[in-house]
């Protein structure tokens, strides 16, 4: 049976423990997480030589202000780019990996964005194995955690969201509403929008009723995290120092 209680109970630094000088989804970032107690969550991409990168978008423009997908790059390009204007560049997962080296849990989404390629979630599970540390994967594509779930041991989540309006590619409105469980039954966890916790009927339908382990994003202020505690989940955090 897999075991992650530690995702559920330390909270979860989003990107790091970013600032305006220490830039998200960064090696200081990671450091100041760990080096605080904090558990850490992290984006990935398959780059084109097969390596994996640690970046949010797939395109540089915000964090480098480059109009380049980051899935045309190879791993020795990284270090041209330079995140927000500091010092620190864009790390491989394997980067993380050895700087965190167990020290504390690493929470992975995995950016599929596709129903049929599964070579970034296989590039992902290969990196893994014979990690000595806890980590747990999660996305918004249900096909990436069905096969994180078939063909790992590690805890595999699928991030929700469901807002009416608002722009959204039709990929993640397709994959964004809770239901979408039922093309995802072997889930271990869900990890949920904070801004869709009240009074919210697929909540109690899939997470209280059913006994769903439950993590909720991106909280920011002390109030949310009340909002959390008070429906039972861990939050996944950045821009406030939260209760542990």
């Amino acid at each position: 049976m897999k075991s992650f209680d530690w995702l559920l109970n330390t909270p979860i630094a989003h990107r790091g423990l970013y600032s305006e000088s220490v830039p998200e989804n960064s090696l200081p970032a990671f450091y100041a997480a760990c080096d605080k107690g904090y558990s850490i969550e992290l984006d990935v991409h398959l780059l084109a030589d097969g390596k994996i990168a640690v970046h949010h978008d797939p395109s540089l423009m915000r964090s480098c202000g480059k109009d380049v997908d980051i899935r045309t790059l190879k791993s020795s390009d990284l270090a041209n780019y330079k995140l927000f204007g500091t010092e620190s560049t864009i790390p491989l997962l394997s980067d993380v990996l050895t700087l965190i080296n167990g020290k504390t849990g690493i929470l992975i989404e995995i950016k599929n964005m596709t129903f049929t390629d599964r070579s970034l979630d296989a590039a992902v599970l290969k990196l893994l194995e014979g990690y000595n540390g806890n980590v747990a994967l999660q996305s918004f594509n249900p096909s990436t955690v069905r096969y994180c779930c078939d063909n790992s041991d590690l805890a595999a989540g699928m991030l929700v969201t469901w807002q009416k309006g608002g722009k959204r590619s039709a990929f993640l409105n397709f994959c964004g509403k809770l239901h979408v469980m039922k093309f995802c039954k072997k889930a271990d966890f869900i990890a949920y929008n904070i801004f869709d916790l009240d009074n919210n009927k697929y909540v109690n339908k899939y997470i209280h009723d059913k006994k769903m382990p439950f993590l909720t994003w991106t909280v920011r202020t002390p109030e949310q995290q009340a909002v959390a505690k008070r429906v039972g989940a861990n939050i996944i955090f950045e821009k406030f120092t939260p209760e542990k």
